[in-house]
Order: C-alpha cells, then structure tokens, then sequence
C-alpha cells in the first residue's frame, strides 16, 4: 500500500510518501506529481520519503520522468531501502538526497 500526503512549506510543495512504490501503486506517485506539476509552477517539490519501504523499478521510473520535467529529484529523509536502491542504481549521484530539510532547501 503507498500512502502520500502533501503539505507546503512557503513555496516548497512536500509529498510525504511512505509505503511500497512499485508497478501497482507507482501510477498514482506519477499522477499525484503531474497535478502538482500542472498546478504549482514555478514551487520547488520534496519527496519526503522516510516511510517508503519499497523501491521498484517503476517507482525509479517516476524519479526519472520528475528529473526530466524539473531538471531536479530532491528526496529527503530517505528510508534506509530508498538509499540503498540509489546506491546500487548509481542513482545517488543524479539525484538529490537530502537528510533534513534545511539542507534540501538550502540547495
């Protein structure tokens, strides 16, 4: 099951994801981030992803389409499995990975 919430922080839109991100649930990570996309302009976004527990090759594809659309991926307070799959993937050095938000939105 994915649960996301999303709340703001001044301009920075924040989803709170936590669960599994895999090909039945990542559709809806995907079409959570193109209305939030669509809507906000211009806002920085924050995967806030400390409770995700599950990483597939689908929810991998979501980051990708998010970097091609923003140029950017800042994940913050990664789960212990969301930095293990971005190490394994080369990924952690493409993407943002960030511990506090201070030190996401100082970036």
């Amino acid at each position: 099951m994915l649960k996301i919430t999303t709340h703001k922080i001044d301009d920075t839109i924040v989803l709170d994801v936590s669960g599994r991100i895999d090909a039945i649930n990542s559709p809806l990570l995907q079409e959570k981030i193109d209305t939030i996309l669509e809507n906000n302009q211009g806002h920085l976004l924050l995967l806030r992803m400390i409770g995700v527990n599950y990483l597939s090759a689908a929810g991998l594809r979501v980051l990708r389409l998010l970097k091609e659309a923003t140029g950017q991926v800042r994940i913050v307070e990664p789960s212990k499995r969301v930095i293990e799959v971005m190490e394994m993937t080369g990924l952690d050095a493409v993407y943002g990975l960030y511990m506090s938000f201070d030190e996401a939105l100082k970036k």
